[in-house]
């Protein structure tokens, strides 16, 4: 036991990388969520471990996926055990490893190289455990663990550039970006600007020099994938990258309409940072204002003249990926699970800065730095706290309760050649194992082929599609129900309708809303008679 004391006092940033790791078991062990879009990702799984290649419907190749790592990673412990839950466990706890590892590079460069304080480091520790962002989306199946284990592991690497082979592991954490989402250039470009600034001693040209290795590294180490994505799906663009865009990068063609677009979810954005996994619309108005303040203050630190080179690229950094998911935003949604990797640029902002202000070993910088510090970890623990209950209730009444259930339901009813017409496809898709067409068209072509050539909405993509099922929510029903032909094609034959009994059962609560909108479903199927 003395040696091991011995090493977190030696050490502490360990200590302070395993603290989320504790929290994200905890939140796995009380929530038992496993988020709707890692069934997507594990049907291209199961289907590659059981020898039909890895799709989402045998025999047709569409790359319908979008983080390679998350997809590949549970194949091998799910060829060695066969089950489910084994699996998703096995990835859960290497995600969580990955996180630990790259907060702890982080961090210990933080201290060694800019000289970070133990009241910075766990402010930092404090804030990324009780980041609902950062715990959920690493512990739920998505790649979120991935992704922000990678990007501290890079950071870290930055501002070690000119240590020997530093480049090399530079280059590798940028691989690990790659193989984790297909946007990740975004990050590489920012790290790379991060890197020649804040990377060590040496001139800029020597320092360039080892951003241009690094950038070798990564691009040899993703090149192989590119290779077999070309010539297996004919692409090496995710078809769900294809399915999300718009017509346009522009709101109605237009610059101007799109930047007033964009300036409309400024608010909201900042508040993600910080926030709830799905916003902040049924939560208590404070927790609101301090997610925003806090995310607001971390995007917009840069600006103020005095900040080190460091604090200020990852401030600007942060800012840059809050105005492409505002853009994101004007295309279709950016998604809670994009923003983990904000989060850290926020958390390694505030840090720093309340770091740097309790340095100054004056009463009030200390008083600034404990207040503002203080604040916001209590508002980020609060919403953690209330996220975990949120998510238990979700994953219970929706997931366990409504879409696992319908996707059984389908299994037993459908025929073979059946299709299903539907938005959440993760447990419905993954348990009914039909042949899916889903709005936008994930893992179907032809429902962009629909979109684009009908400018078909959901509601008018049945008529083209013809699909033998529909699963709609209750919104949805009424959309479809102002189709004619619809109405006459298909008929209601089964509904799932647990709102009353929930409300009931909870009353209003923090993220109700959500499992509220998700706790009415019905299925549809074409009449015999149809066309």
């Amino acid at each position: 036991m003395r040696p091991v004391v011995s090493f977190f006092r030696r050490q502490p940033w360990w200590l302070a990388a395993l603290l989320p790791v504790s929290t994200a078991l905890v939140y796995a062990l009380y929530t038992h969520q496993i988020w709707e879009d890692y069934l997507i990702t594990f049907r291209h799984t199961a289907n590659l471990v059981q020898g039909r290649g890895l799709v989402y419907q045998p025999g047709e190749h569409v790359h319908g996926f979008t983080s390679v790592l998350n997809t590949l990673l549970p194949a091998l412990p799910y060829w060695i055990t066969g089950s489910f839950d084994a699996t998703i466990w096995c990835f859960r706890l290497c995600s969580l490893a990955l996180l630990a590892f790259g907060l702890a590079v982080l961090w210990r460069a933080l201290h060694e190289k800019l000289g970070a304080g133990r009241f910075e480091l766990w402010l930092g520790a404090i804030l990324a455990a009780t980041s609902i962002k950062i715990i959920a989306f690493s512990a739920n199946g998505q790649e979120t663990g991935l992704l922000v284990g990678f990007l501290a592991l890079a950071l870290g690497r930055a501002l070690r550039l000119d240590e020997p082979r530093g480049w090399l592991w530079l280059g590798l954490a940028w691989a690990g970006l790659l193989y984790t989402r297909p946007d990740s250039p975004l990050l590489i470009a920012a790290v790379a600007t991060i890197s020649w600034q804040c990377g060590g001693a040496g001139a800029p040209g020597t320092r360039w020099s080892a951003v241009a290795k690094a950038g070798g590294v990564a691009a040899a180490a993703f090149l192989p994938w590119v290779v077999i994505a070309w010539s297996y799906y004919g692409s090496p663009v995710p078809h769900t990258i294809t399915a999300k865009a718009g017509a346009s990068v522009l709101v109605n063609n237009n610059i101007m309409a799109t930047l007033s677009a964009m300036c409309a979810q400024i608010v909201e954005a900042s508040i993600d940072v910080f926030g709830a996994i799905y916003g902040m619309g049924d939560w208590p108005q404070l927790l609101g204002l301090g997610a925003f303040v806090g995310g607001m203050f971390a995007a917009l630190r840069w600006v103020r003249p005095g900040s080190d080179r460091f604090t200020a690229l990852c401030s600007f950094t942060l800012f840059g990926l809050l105005v492409y998911f505002m853009w994101l935003k004007t295309q279709r949604d950016a998604y809670p699970w994009y923003y983990g990797q904000a989060s850290l640029l926020a958390i390694v902002v505030v840090g720093r800065s309340a770091g740097t202000l309790w340095e100054r070993r004056t009463t009030w910088a200390r008083g600034v730095a404990v207040i503002g510090g203080g604040t916001l970890a209590l508002v980020s623990a609060w919403i953690f706290v209330l996220g975990n209950q949120h998510a238990q209730r979700q994953q219970l009444e929706v997931e366990d309760n409504i879409r696992k259930p319908i996707g059984l339901w389908l299994q037993a009813k459908a025929r073979p050649g059946d299709s299903v017409f539907l938005e959440p496809i993760g447990y419905i898709g993954y348990y009914s194992q039909l042949k899916i067409l889903d709005y936008p068209g994930l893992v179907a072509p032809e429902v962009v082929k629909a979109r684009h050539e009908h400018n078909a909405g959901f509601a008018e993509l049945p008529l083209y599609l013809k699909p033998t099922w529909i699963i709609a929510r209750e919104g949805e029903l009424a959309r479809l129900n102002e189709i004619e032909q619809v109405r006459k094609d298909y008929a209601v034959v089964q509904v799932w309708d647990h709102a009353e009994e929930l409300i009931k059962k909870y009353g209003p609560y923090p993220g109700g809303t959500v499992v509220l909108f998700d706790s009415r479903f019905v299925a549809l199927h074409r009449k015999p008679e149809a066309k």
